[in-house]
């Protein structure tokens, strides 16, 4: 998956956020994320993808992952058929980081983006 200008445009713009927000604000960021769940006590990120098949599914997980890599901070997750399952962060008693936070928004982007490029394909 290449990324065009606009993606890249927004993956800029999400990092400098991400950079500025306390995690005392967590909560706020549920505006920012609002497909996802923040737990109680704002230390934890929780959200399902489900794509159209296994192939995309991977796709997403492939992508994602080499992100998560360059910026240190890969989530816990689950694939399963067509769903990838994301926590963040990865264990119990470690605090969430602005790099997760980053990475999640990215991943919303990312799904969203593989899964219209797929229904291009058709």
């Amino acid at each position: 998956m290449q990324i065009n200008q606009y993606g890249l445009s927004i993956i800029k713009m999400l990092r400098k956020f991400a950079s500025q927000v306390s995690l005392n604000q967590l909560k706020e960021l549920k505006s920012l994320l609002p497909s996802w769940s923040v737990s109680h006590d704002s230390s934890e990120l929780r959200k399902t993808f489900y794509f159209n098949n296994s192939q995309e599914a991977w796709d997403f997980v492939e992508t994602v992952g080499k992100i998560a890599a360059k910026n240190q901070c890969p989530p816990a997750w689950s694939l399963s058929h067509n769903s990838v399952a994301i926590k963040f962060p990865p264990e119990s008693k470690q605090e969430l980081t602005n790099g997760q936070v980053w990475l999640a928004s990215f991943m919303d982007k990312a799904g969203a983006h593989i899964k219209q490029d797929e229904s291009m394909a058709d």
